[in-house]
């Protein structure tokens, strides 16, 4: 836990020093925050115990494993078509047999882009940056290594959305899906970003959690038989749900940001692709708890809501309301952050 009380607390220094500044640290300041926030969030994810995430000593074992195998035994990944991890730990292996430096180098793979994408696009990087090692984000990163590369490959892949480049689009599509193939899904993504209006993005958020709700029956039906996809059909046996809570928080988030809408859209219209992101990404979250892939399914468009957040905070013009809204926010995540199983049993290697 006191990890993460440092994490937290050197978050709201660099924030609140940024604000006695008027808003503005100098430009050398401003790299240095930069630099140690990155560093923190890498520290933290690169030097974890095998314990610390459900997932982080398989995927140790699993380094170890397909490091000794040779590739011609490794013919067959190519068949599960995610052959892109596998290429990777054994690229790493060759480099060094340590399960440490695979932690280290995953690590830097994933925590370095995002940071600078959030640098890049967000208004304020350090409510940004709390919403994501608050929420599930940051765990997830630890967790699903995977899919966080994956991940990190499709927000890279965001400014060819932005500059309608499809084709580099798609290429970055296909490079995640060599190591998550259910990253396909964003490819979508390139074609709602610019879809106008709330009432139908609502309207499909509201019509998704019903069905998950009170037609369970009716959706397993679609999946499993109708669907009938391979990555999906495993989950019917071994898969597991979540509650709606995650579904709960985004949407309460999605509300606040749709209320500052107009003044976000008359800074940027193209901030208009968040909100799309972030209505996909609420949408799947409701049938998480029908089947959990689809937590797994919503991250790849939710994440993009530790952008919208900054700049819906930063468009309140009114100096107390700004304050009362960003004091919530933080007492919010940081109670979220706190009362989370991950934060209080994170452990570093060494310790146990």
């Amino acid at each position: 836990m006191s990890t993460f009380v440092v994490m937290f607390v050197v978050l709201m220094f660099f924030r609140f020093r940024q604000q006695s500044k008027k808003n503005k640290l100098g430009k050398t300041e401003d790299k240095a925050a930069f630099f140690v926030v990155t560093t923190m969030i890498l520290f933290v994810s690169a030097f974890r115990h095998e314990y610390a995430t459900s997932d982080t000593g398989d995927y140790m074992n699993w380094f170890i494993r397909t490091g000794v195998t040779d590739i011609e035994s490794l013919s067959w990944l190519f068949e599960k078509r995610e052959w892109g991890f596998f290429l990777f730990q054994k690229i790493l292996y060759m480099i060094s047999p340590s399960p440490l430096f695979f932690m280290m180098a995953s690590s830097a793979v994933i925590i370095i882009p995002f940071c600078f994408f959030v640098r890049k696009y967000s208004d304020d990087i350090y409510i940004s940056f709390l919403f994501f090692i608050s929420y599930e984000y940051f765990p997830f990163f630890m967790a699903g290594i995977r899919q966080a590369i994956a991940m990190v490959i499709l927000i890279s892949s965001y400014k060819y959305i932005r500059d309608r480049k499809l084709i580099k689009f798609l290429l970055c599509v296909y490079a995640a899906y060599t190591f998550h193939n259910t990253a396909i899904v964003f490819a979508f993504a390139y074609f709602i970003v610019n879809l106008k209006g709330t009432i139908k993005q609502f309207t499909v958020i509201i019509v998704s959690f019903l069905l998950a709700l009170i037609g369970k029956d009716y959706v397993t039906t679609f999946l499993f038989e109708i669907l009938n996809w391979d990555r999906i059909n495993s989950y019917e046996k071994y898969g597991g749900t979540v509650t709606f809570s995650g579904f709960i928080i985004l949407f309460l988030i999605l509300l606040f940001c749709s209320f500052y809408r107009k003044k976000v859209l008359a800074r940027d219209e193209k901030n208009i692709h968040f909100y799309n992101l972030m209505y996909v990404g609420v949408a799947c979250q409701a049938f998480s708890e029908v089947i959990g892939e689809f937590f797994r399914v919503s991250m790849y468009f939710s994440v993009f809501s530790v952008i919208l957040l900054s700049k819906a905070i930063s468009v309140e013009e009114h100096p107390i309301y700004k304050k009362i809204i960003y004091i919530l926010v933080v007492i919010a995540f940081g109670a979220y952050l706190f009362f989370r199983g991950y934060a209080r049993n994170y452990l570093f290697f060494w310790q146990y």
